[in-house]
């Protein structure tokens, strides 16, 4: 009881010498000066440059642990027997320990101008300011720092993506049948010996099959017995639904990177999806696809 009350006082506290109706670079200017502000705008910004090194650093371990290639390491080279040897992923790795080594070492830098920053601007204001100013540099390191951990989990999903498509490619000669005379190229054979059963993914949800899901799951939870009465009933009810459009609405008014599979297999499907001469049958007894 007694922490609570020394929080809601201090809270009171820091809402009197920052008023909400006032710029925080305004109250400070008033107060401190131009050379404060400056100081408090450098711990900002290195704080928030130092955040975003343990994000990154800690996605390239990721990618280390998991044998992940960054993009970034996925430099072109011209024989596809080059790109796949074991050489090239020998000089891929110690690449990318050479690039955690070299983060590491900026990230420590930036350890240390926050330190500096932080020291000095304790040592001009008010210990009650610097509550107020530390609090606000904390709340904006932890959206920068959930921003960049968004960023790095759908690199993270796209890499372990094309790891699978790797992982499992076949020998297109193995699997496929060519009984037309349309000559396949080989992104077309690559695409094909994906299998009938290979799906994309949605760029766009389709509303009717989302939200059926949804209602799916209230009427199989609506069976079971709850200890809750009918006002909460409809309450769980409400806040399903919200859930359901808001995730429906967030997916389809944002870009998506969730092309499975290589562009230049992505183009050779339409093309062929459009050629009305040929047909693309499921594998017989021999597991071989014909076309």
């Amino acid at each position: 009881m007694h922490s609570l009350l020394l929080a809601i006082t201090l809270k009171f506290i820091l809402l009197l010498r920052f008023p909400a109706t006032k710029s925080l670079a305004g109250v400070t200017l008033h107060r401190y000066g131009q050379d404060t502000l400056d100081t408090f705008r450098a711990f900002e910004r290195s704080s928030v440059k130092y955040e975003k090194s343990l994000v990154d650093i800690e996605f390239l371990r990721t990618c280390r642990d998991a044998d992940l290639v960054p993009v970034f390491l996925q430099f072109k080279l011209s024989s596809r027997r080059l790109r796949s040897s074991s050489e090239t992923l020998r000089a891929r790795r110690r690449l990318l320990a050479v690039e955690i080594k070299a983060r590491e070492r900026d990230s420590q830098r930036l350890k240390e101008q926050v330190l500096s920053h932080c020291t000095r601007l304790k040592a001009i204001v008010r210990r009650i300011d610097f509550v107020y100013y530390a609090r606000v540099i904390e709340r904006t390191c932890n959206l920068s720092r959930a921003k960049a951990s968004a960023i790095h989990e759908r690199k993270l999903l796209n890499l372990r993506a094309h790891q699978r498509m790797d992982n499992s490619r076949l020998d297109p000669e193995s699997v496929i049948t060519n009984l037309s005379s349309y000559s396949l190229s080989d992104v077309e054979k690559r695409a094909l010996a994906k299998g009938l059963n290979f799906t994309l993914p949605p760029p766009k949800l389709k509303k009717g099959q989302f939200l059926s899901s949804f209602e799916m799951l209230f009427a199989d939870l609506s069976r079971c017995q709850f200890s809750g009465n009918q006002d909460e009933s409809q309450y769980f009810r409400k806040k399903l639904a919200e859930i359901a459009f808001s995730s429906f609405y967030k997916f389809n008014n944002t870009r998506h990177d969730l092309l499975n599979i290589p562009k230049e297999e992505f183009r050779a499907l339409k093309e062929l999806s459009k050629n009305s001469e040929i047909v693309i049958l499921k594998p017989d007894v021999l597991t071989r696809a014909l076309g």
